[in-house]
């Protein structure tokens, strides 16, 4: 616990937070643009799943990375006598974490189509919000991988 709450602290006031927001946002932006109203909600998921996830998960991992490598190289954690497995295990619990984040801000975004255009509702509020977490969830294996 003590691992998670030291990987929240790190993370606090950065543009890591701040690009949880601004992803979905983006992938709301660009599935408007190139499908409308009729089209927005799978194209919406379709943005996000194919260039846009992929793209946050990567670079959620570099700013997780660069922040180490800043504060001392790693060097810190090394010679403290922390087990570095759990460390690991923390530092992708709250990428994870995060990332189930972002899921749910497009999701809600996807929802506010619902409210807007009703007419043109594929998908309802719940199933949205599973297809986009299931989403991401398919897509964890990536967060070690980056890391």
């Amino acid at each position: 616990m003590k691992y998670l709450k030291s990987e929240h602290l790190k993370f606090r006031r950065t543009f890591f937070n701040k690009l949880l927001i601004i992803a979905p946002l983006i992938t709301a932006v660009f599935a408007w643009l190139m499908a409308g109203f009729t089209g927005f909600q799978y194209m919406s998921l379709y943005w996000w799943y194919s260039f846009l996830l992929p793209g946050t998960i990567t670079v959620l991992c570099y700013l997780s990375n660069q922040k180490e490598i800043r504060a001392d190289k790693y060097y810190s954690v090394y010679s403290m006598s922390i087990n570095l497995k759990k460390f690991w295990i923390s530092k992708n619990l709250i990428l994870i974490e995060k990332m189930i984040f972002a899921a749910f801000i497009l999701a809600l975004l996807v929802c506010v189509s619902n409210i807007i255009s009703p007419s043109t509702v594929i998908f309802t509020p719940g199933q949205s919000f599973i297809g986009s977490v299931a989403i991401m969830i398919a897509s964890i294996w990536q967060i070690p991988l980056c890391l």
